[in-house]
């Protein structure tokens, strides 16, 4: 009898988060939202600047995703110079199977045998927000969570770092609000330390021009130590 007490205590808990902050979903779902599941996608930025991260990236990733429910569905997208994310374990629904493939995934985020060293030149962000737009199109489930973790440096093949194009930003908002519309969620920018000023970073331009704009519901964590990153994972685990 405590332990159901517990659970039920804990599922109202969750249900009174989601209440809370998605109250148009909570109308739409009510008894249903207890059991809708939800589709995690992670763009994670291993570019060769960001390999410093990943004593902090790797235990993090592999503990959220142990605290994921089974039946939902979990992708992580590598992006560098382009973005990879289909490959190699990195996506399906949640097992315990799938749970410890995606463990050895995890850990060759940042050295990934099947990447040369093109791949992680540079930065490539519009790439990978065109990959998230895939990736929401083709998530059958309407709750939907995105985390992009990179510095928000764009510094693409042609023409070093730059701020993004208004070409490129209407081609990823032409793709990607489709593939939003209907879906409910966040998109989080996880922001690792960053100069601000650097010729390239465009997370202002992503947040305007892109996320103020989809269904998807937006906010901007930073990232400024170990710490940082496991504290915001464990608060996101306890939501979950």
């Amino acid at each position: 009898l405590m332990a159901l007490c517990v659970g039920v205590r804990a599922q109202d808990a969750g249900l009174a988060f989601v209440q809370k902050q998605y109250p148009q979903l909570s109308a739409m779902f009510q008894k249903e939202l207890i059991s809708e599941h939800a589709t995690y996608t992670f763009a994670i930025d291993v570019s060769g600047t960001m390999k410093k991260y990943e004593p902090i990236v790797t235990p993090a990733l592999k503990a959220f995703v142990d605290a994921l429910p089974n039946g939902d569905y979990v992708r992580i997208t590598r992006f560098g110079t382009t973005a990879k994310g289909s490959e190699n374990g990195y996506l399906g629904v949640v097992s315990d199977r799938l749970k410890k493939d995606l463990h050895k995934a995890i850990d060759q985020l940042y050295t990934n045998s099947n990447d040369d060293r093109a791949f992680r030149a540079h930065t490539d962000v519009p790439a990978a927000l065109n990959s998230i737009s895939s990736a929401l199109f083709n998530s059958e489930n309407k709750m939907n969570f995105v985390f992009i973790l990179t510095d928000f440096r764009n510094d693409q093949t042609a023409g070093g770092e730059h701020k993004i194009t208004t070409a490129d930003l209407d081609k990823i908002y032409n793709d990607i609000e489709p593939a939003a519309t209907g879906k409910h969620g966040r998109v989080v920018a996880l922001r690792l330390p960053v100069d601000t000023n650097a010729p390239g970073y465009c997370l202002d331009q992503l947040r305007d021009n892109i996320f103020s704009k989809i269904d998807l519901g937006y906010e901007m964590q930073d990232i400024t130590s170990e710490d940082a990153l496991s504290s915001w994972f464990d608060e996101l685990k306890k939501q979950i």
